[in-house]
């Protein structure tokens, strides 16, 4: 036999790939499917937070007009063809992340237990998922007008929401109470990128899980930092009553940037946006994911 012929014959490799990938959804179907659709999330948080990144960065060098929150941000993929069908998968991929931060949340698929300390993270997964299924539909809406998008009207909205909670009972207690919760999710934000071992999360080589949880580090101080300035303004807007002084999270990071020093600080928070989502890109495909069909 000719070696032309050997090589003719022999499978290629996607077709033994595939042969395994059908064995392991045969195998445990939900579970499977479950974990298929978790990493598929963690990719599209990735995407979404390394285009968050990028778009801060271009302005904290002043290569655009104004930094931009993760619909703004998607929505420059709109511009193309091929970006149209990214921000769909991004979408899609959202709701799949949303989808896994429920199941930690509700069947603790991380194993945090019923404790105090427990029960706060899995609160948190849940508030993520909320989070996450919110932007998910925002994408989703942003497909039917992406001519209609701009930040100016980001930043409308985001002060319309403002007067319309200033209008209810207690609305400026709800405020302060808000901007205060997201200045905890950013101080937390930033311990976990301090001290959380993120290497028990992985499956990887030891160099790689180095590399990996540098970026971990890196992007959730970097989280952090580009969140805290929404929630103090959210909260001065309740102190003050004025709906006027709430800011989105792209108009929060310009009114950092026009502050002494706030280039520097603009552009360490999109490099720990972009880090972030490189780890969440990572995460899609060395995440530990244990999920056990009998308990649902």
């Amino acid at each position: 036999m000719s070696l032309t012929t050997r090589h003719r014959r022999e499978p290629a490799p996607w077709r033994a790939a595939a042969a395994e990938v059908a064995g392991w959804l045969a195998r445990a179907p939900r579970a499977a499917l479950l974990e298929l659709v978790s990493r598929i999330g963690f990719l599209a948080r990735g995407v979404v937070y390394v285009s968050v990144g990028a778009l801060a960065l271009l302005a904290a060098f002043d290569l655009t007009p104004h930094a931009g929150g993760a619909v703004s941000a998607m929505a420059s993929w709109g511009r193309w063809p091929a970006g149209v069908a990214l921000i769909w998968l991004t979408a899609t991929g959202l709701v799949g992340f949303a989808t896994w931060r429920f199941l930690q949340a509700v069947f603790d698929a991380d194993g945090h237990g019923h404790a105090l300390r427990g029960l706060v993270v899995r609160a948190g997964q849940a508030v993520s998922g909320a989070a996450h299924a919110i932007l998910a539909w925002s994408l989703f809406g942003l497909l039917d007008g992406l001519e209609d998008l701009n930040e100016a009207g980001d930043q409308d909205a985001a002060q319309s929401v403002a007067a319309a909670v200033l209008a209810w009972p207690h609305g400026d207690m709800l405020l302060i109470g808000s901007g205060g919760a997201i200045l905890v999710f950013a101080v937390g934000s930033v311990c976990q990128g301090l001290f959380q071992a993120f290497a028990k999360r992985l499956g990887c080589s030891p160099v790689a899980c180095r590399w990996a949880v540098s970026l971990a580090r890196l992007g959730y101080v970097g989280r952090g930092l580009a969140l805290a300035p929404m929630g103090v303004f959210l909260a001065e807007a309740g102190f003050d009553a004025r709906a006027a002084s709430a800011r989105d999270f792209a108009g929060a990071l310009q009114v950092v940037e026009d502050q002494p020093f706030g280039t520097l600080v603009l552009g360490l928070a999109a490099v720990g946006l972009i880090a972030f989502g490189l780890f969440a890109v990572f995460e899609a495909g060395f995440r530990r994911i244990v999920l056990d069909p009998a308990a649902w």
